[in-house]
């Protein structure tokens, strides 16, 4: 039976406990404070420290693992953020409602057409006989927090700024002349958000721009539960299937997301010995099912033979390095043309969430349109291929240009078409 199948109550964590193995683990002053708090392993610390590292992320963000456990924190989330209504925030905020904003796709777009930045949640708060909206925002990690996104000042241009989709939902949480106030960002309880928070900074990325504490809102989450929310994370428990990691993850988050981002490099590995190099797909999804075992048994063949997920990853993009700096080439060179006057007015003002998808759409009608393009018979080889992709971009710019602006528009045309379902009820509370 599956350690940890039992279901983990959701709540706000409010303290931590010590255990009865008082044993720490010490590898820096900030972690000493950390290792007196939560019940940690040698491989959870040793993986909150490697997630911070940029050399790490950049490896294997290059297969899409960042993104897909972005989305499944994000969808973790959303059937479970009501059952935080009643409860006192660690501001002394009481939460009154709770309604998805950001969350929804077609709201987020719309928000960023207009420049607004956009959370993922509104929340109705009292504190101090005051009640505001105030925005949260989900974030698995706090080191690429910015405390902006969910500041009093952008609450109240969403408010005052927000199209019709965005003033439905404001309009089903509160009244009308309800103001702004300072939100919250929500955050598991993690080993790596306790490190920022004790003023660890990430090695070669940006300081992140934390709100005050008792803004940041850490939700109890196992690591066994975020790799069900994940969509490789099922793949990712079975790679590792047996080891220490697998027990692990039933606590520590950390080692859940070193997982998911190894298993996104060893599929990465994998699929680039399956499949076509112009391709250049993102394995955001495991195995089809029947190429399932094929690919479990050729993962976890390496995991044994390197110790643990991880380093049998590294290993496998280390032997494959040059194709990989060859499939580095090709992707930019499939990039679609967004420094394009034309094209940066079809996106208009775009930002955020709304805008990554709106150039998601533009760059995969613009790469699918330049590789069907190409001849049939230009060998597979990266120096071939970007010869290639060169001549075809020079020969059919302008109905490459075209389609990429038509794509936007139609995402765009989706977005506006997009309805309302199951809006609430204004709150009475």
């Amino acid at each position: 039976m599956e350690r940890g199948a039992d279901h983990c109550p959701f709540d706000i964590v409010v303290g931590y406990t010590r255990t009865e193995d008082d044993e720490r683990i010490i590898l820096s002053q900030s972690e000493e404070r950390i290792a007196s708090r939560l019940a940690v392993s040698r491989t959870a610390i040793a993986a909150a420290r490697a997630l911070l590292d940029r050399a790490v992320r950049d490896r294997a963000n290059a297969y899409g693992g960042s993104l897909a456990l972005g989305y499944g924190w994000e969808e973790y989330l959303l059937p479970r953020v009501p059952a935080l209504v009643g409860k006192t925030l660690p501001d002394g905020a009481l939460l009154h409602a709770a309604l998805s904003f950001g969350a929804d796709p077609a709201i987020a777009l719309e928000c960023s057409a207009r420049g607004l930045r956009q959370p993922d949640f509104l929340f109705l708060v009292t504190r101090d006989d005051a009640t505001g909206i105030a925005g949260a925002d989900a974030k698995l990690g706090l080191d690429t927090v910015d405390a902006a996104q969910v500041s009093a000042e952008t609450t109240t241009r969403i408010l005052t700024g927000g199209g019709p989709l965005a003033q439905a939902i404001i309009a089903a949480l509160a009244p009308s002349e309800t103001p702004a106030t300072d939100g919250y960002i929500l955050t598991p309880q993690r080993i790596l958000n306790d490190l920022v928070l004790d003023g660890a900074r990430p090695n070669g990325m940006p300081r992140p721009r934390l709100p005050e504490r008792s803004h940041v809102v850490m939700i109890s989450l196992r690591g066994a539960d975020l790799l069900r929310a994940v969509a490789t994370g099922p793949f990712a428990r079975a790679l590792v299937e047996g080891t220490d990691e697998a027990i692990e993850a039933d606590a520590s988050v950390d080692v859940a997301v070193l997982i998911t981002l190894a298993t996104h490099l060893l599929l990465g590995m994998w699929r680039e010995g399956e499949t076509p190099l112009i391709i250049g797909r993102i394995p955001v999804e495991p195995p089809a099912p029947e190429q399932y075992d094929t690919a479990l048994a050729w993962g976890h063949t390496r995991i044994l033979r390197a110790g643990s997920a991880w380093e049998a990853a590294v290993q496998a993009a280390n032997r494959a390095r040059p194709r990989i700096e060859a499939r580095a080439q090709v992707q930019e060179a499939l990039q679609p043309p967004l420094a394009d006057p034309q094209v940066r007015d079809a996106l208009g003002s775009i930002r955020g969430k709304p805008g990554r998808i709106a150039r998601a759409t533009a760059a995969e009608a613009y790469r699918t349109a330049l590789l069907a393009a190409l001849p049939p018979d230009v060998p597979d080889r990266g120096d071939a291929l970007l010869d290639a992709i060169q001549t075809a971009r020079r020969r059919d710019m302008d109905a490459l240009r075209a389609r990429t602006i038509a794509a936007i528009h139609d995402a765009l045309r989706r977005t506006d078409d997009a309805p309302i379902e199951n809006a609430p009820a204004a709150s009475s509370e």
